[in-house]
């Protein structure tokens, strides 16, 4: 929570099934801690599914983590505090996303989450 507030979540939606479990988590598991129907703001940002077929499928692991980081990028546009991945595509960036995965977070954190 950020002055009282709980922060607000961004969902990096690779799947539409993935971004749905994870936004049913996210409020199923806060009405435990807020309340009952209680749960923070949200915020999901997706590009076409297709477009990660279609790097998955050309085996371009940086072209998946560039869509993700657009994502990433939007999220914090939105107003998202910090975000989440969605699905089972953030395995496939490999070590070339993880450290701009880990300084964007970095910069929205340090920025925002104070």
């Amino acid at each position: 929570m950020h002055n009282n507030k709980p922060l607000t979540i961004g969902i990096v939606a690779c799947s539409a099934e993935g971004a749905a479990l994870c936004y049913r988590t996210i409020c199923s598991s806060a009405s435990e801690i807020m309340g009952k129907h209680a749960h923070p703001n949200i915020v999901l940002h997706s590009v076409s599914l297709a477009d990660y077929v279609e790097a998955l499928d050309a085996g371009d692991h940086q072209a998946v983590a560039d869509i993700m980081l657009h994502s990433a990028n939007q999220l914090a546009l939105a107003g998202a505090d910090f975000f989440g991945l969605s699905g089972q595509y953030n395995s496939f960036c490999n070590g070339s996303c993880a450290p701009r995965f880990t300084t964007t977070l970095a910069a929205y954190c340090g920025s925002r989450c104070r």
